[in-house]
């Protein structure tokens, strides 16, 4: 959707943002993340101790040979038919030089806006078209070849968010607390009264933390799920 192309779409789901931040964005909210946001946030910090969010990415685990996703493979590479891995490539120096194969959404995912998009109605004509956010079409602007390999983001990729790196200020919102750890779709009234009920204030820019306690139940299964665990 430029000044000299024709639009990639003139109906937009509802609900949506589409356009709010231009008609060639590729951030979306996380144009929320201003200087401004950046620096209030940094006023917030009182004892500067740090910790991980994501999960080991080696976890869930498992053997399922049969899944899509695997878990990280690590290998030295190799230089003259010797493998670099404790390499004396000097007389006085040793080099260690690797490879990991790596599915993203294996452990926690590193999802951009082109992971998730669906099938809809972009101008209005009744027909529907596979799009992304802000009308980025598959097939055009995500590309790859029918077995899989030369995946392509030519719009919408992780680099966007990798221009600037992703701070800003956490808010926690504690569902276990709120529901218990029985299985339960939490819709978005169920959501608002447990943001208002543990008195928790969300700003524009805020990165909202959701604790549902799934984290834990990885991690106690110890790199060794079961079927029953999966689901």
């Amino acid at each position: 959707m430029t000044d000299t192309a024709a639009p990639r779409w003139t109906h937009r789901p509802h609900g949506s943002n589409w356009g709010d931040f231009g008609p060639d964005d590729q951030k979306g909210r996380m144009n929320l993340i201003t200087p401004e946001v950046r620096m209030a946030a940094m006023r917030e910090v009182r004892e500067g101790k740090v910790f991980v969010l994501s999960l080991p990415l080696d976890f869930p685990g498992g053997d399922d040979e049969h899944a899509p996703r695997k878990g990280p493979r690590l290998s030295s590479n190799s230089l003259g038919g010797n493998r670099l891995c404790n390499h004396a490539i000097t007389p006085t120096d040793l080099t260690c030089d690797d490879t990991v194969t790596l599915s993203l959404q294996y452990s926690t995912q590193w999802d951009a806006l082109v992971h998730w998009g669906r099938q809809f109605d972009v101008h209005g004509d009744g027909k529907l078209q596979p799009v992304y956010y802000n009308g980025y079409r598959a097939h055009e602007h995500v590309r790859c070849e029918a077995d899989g390999t030369g995946f392509r983001a030519e719009a919408l990729g992780i680099e966007n968010m990798a221009e600037t790196g992703v701070q800003g200020r956490g808010v926690l919102v504690n569902l276990v607390k709120a529901f218990g750890t029985e299985r339960l779709w939490v819709d978005h009234a169920m959501l608002m009264q447990a943001i208002a009920d543990q008195g928790v204030e969300v700003r524009p820019g805020d990165m909202l933390l959701l604790y549902t306690g799934y984290g834990d139940a990885v991690m106690a299964m110890n790199r060794r799920p079961d079927e029953e665990d999966r689901k």
